[in-house]
């Protein structure tokens, strides 16, 4: 980011889905009693997720986000519009005097964002209600520099994902517009998938499924295919036949869409290279995850690729 400038942490979620669900860039703090949803643990009826595939409601409730770094000057919060919501308030350093007040009673469930400047900067956030108030989440930016949105969804696949519902996904996405969206999954399949002709086509459309409505919000995608994957197998670790499948499937499903396409498992040296980078310190004892410094050298590869490399 040091060429681009920092432009915030992006869109958060106001009360996180998960326990693994951190943030470098913020810390939450929550009151009260919040339910939480998302397309890949728990869900909800209406299938309305969110842009970050979370949505969480509260009677009363309030959340506080304390942002590490510069304070933020934008501040974003997308939330339902309901019968018998109340009235939103989002605060900044001075938690006595609301920054906006919002009504959330519609007769109709809607989607909605309210903005809010804040010249003078703020440090943390809170958003708190009168009455039922459910959020999909917050965007809180700086007036300039990048802006990564970091929607790690646990134990997301191919399939759950396409739980939210598709029409309120299209619409979340052109309330965001974001610049690209970026989609890497694939290691939670790859513990069942068997690579079979049949098994691989139904993927690949499921896959494509998943792309078509962020095309369809306006946004241009790239696919990151997904890493080695291994496996024990008469006590050795060995390169999962399906990585390369998985590999294919997502390159097809991203040119139907119209994405673009990283083969990380090329990049990171082909069937096999999972054992190397563990030994490295860039993959986890699971073999699976990243370790920071394995973060970081694929968040380096990317951003070569998409503002250094040529065509």
């Amino acid at each position: 980011m040091a060429s681009l400038g920092d432009g915030g942490p992006g869109f958060v979620y106001a009360h996180a889905p998960h326990r693994f669900c951190l943030h470098e860039a913020i810390t939450r703090t929550a009151q009260g009693t919040w339910s939480t949803y998302a397309v890949s643990t728990t869900g909800i009826r209406d299938r309305w997720y969110g842009f970050g595939g979370s949505t969480s409601q509260t009677a009363g409730g309030a959340v506080l986000t304390r942002i590490k770094g510069e304070p933020v000057t934008q501040v974003a919060l997308h939330y339902l519009a309901q019968p018998r919501g109340g009235t939103l308030q989002i605060l900044g350093d001075d938690a006595t005097a609301p920054l906006v007040s919002v009504d959330s009673r519609a007769d109709t469930p809607t989607a909605q964002v309210a903005r809010v400047s804040v010249p003078g900067g703020a440090g943390k956030v809170s958003v708190r209600s009168d009455g039922p108030m459910r959020l999909f989440g917050m965007v809180l930016e700086r007036d300039r520099g990048a802006v990564v949105d970091n929607l790690g969804i646990v134990s997301v696949t191919a399939k759950n994902f396409t739980r939210n519902d598709r029409a309120h996904w299209i619409s979340q996405v052109r309330a965001r517009q974001p610049d690209l969206v970026m989609v890497m999954m694939g290691a939670n399949e790859a513990q069942w998938l068997q690579g079979g002709a049949a098994e691989m086509r139904e993927y690949t459309a499921r896959f494509s499924e998943l792309l078509a409505p962020i095309r369809e919000g306006g946004a241009p995608c790239l696919v990151i295919s997904p890493l080695d994957q291994v496996e024990v197998n008469e006590g050795n670790i060995v390169s999962r036949k399906i990585a390369p499948r998985l590999v294919e499937a997502q390159r097809a499903a991203a040119a139907v869409a119209g994405c673009g396409f990283f083969d990380t498992l090329a990049w990171m040296g082909g069937p096999g290279s999972a054992v190397r980078w563990r030994r490295r310190g860039w993959l986890g004892g699971d073999y699976i995850h990243l370790t920071k410094k394995g973060s970081e050298k694929l968040g380096d590869a990317l951003y070569r690729a998409l503002f250094e490399e040529s065509p």
